[in-house]
């Protein structure tokens, strides 16, 4: 293995979690790295961890047809790691209880990445001021942060067209 052996990349759907995904997929494959997938979905409050599975017994409705929402979570995630599958990645998932900046520090930190691969996003003026998950990582991580830029994509809406960075 080369001197990157694991990367942790966050993990939302959006286009620029693609792009970070397509990118960490590609440096894994070069390296032979193991990538970790983080999707951090906020700090929830006890009464909601668990909950609705508990409501349901508690109402004797537990044979409903509805997905506990944390299997619902992990099968969305596993669908956000489509990028991760079709580069060749071996790549695991996880959901985080804590907010995204947090839950990929803490992830990262656990596994001893060596990366933290992120996609860029703009949210506009206030998310700039307050810092965005890029902005928080670059500030407090230890160990080097990746931002990878959303690729332009043709004014027909076609295939990205790549870009430079």
């Amino acid at each position: 293995m080369g001197i990157v052996s694991r990367i942790v990349v966050g993990i939302d759907g959006s286009d620029g979690s693609r792009a970070a995904a397509r990118w960490a997929a590609s440096l894994a494959a070069t390296t032979g790295a193991q990538v970790t997938a983080v999707h951090g979905v906020g700090k929830l409050p006890d009464v909601f961890v668990g909950a609705p599975e508990a409501v349901a017994a508690g109402l004797d409705v537990t044979n409903t047809r509805h997905l506990p929402w944390r299997k619902h979570a992990e099968v969305t995630l596993e669908r956000w790691c489509e990028p991760l599958r079709e580069g060749g990645a071996a790549y695991r998932s996880e959901i985080v209880d804590d907010f995204a900046a947090h839950a990929l520090l803490s992830v990262a930190e656990k596994e001893q990445a060596d990366l933290i691969v992120v996609g860029a996003r703009s949210h506009g003026v206030v998310n700039r001021m307050l810092g965005g998950v890029p902005y928080k990582l670059a500030h407090h991580a230890h160990v080097p942060v990746v931002i990878v830029p959303i690729p332009a994509t043709r004014p027909d809406d076609g295939p990205p067209t790549g870009g430079s960075a």
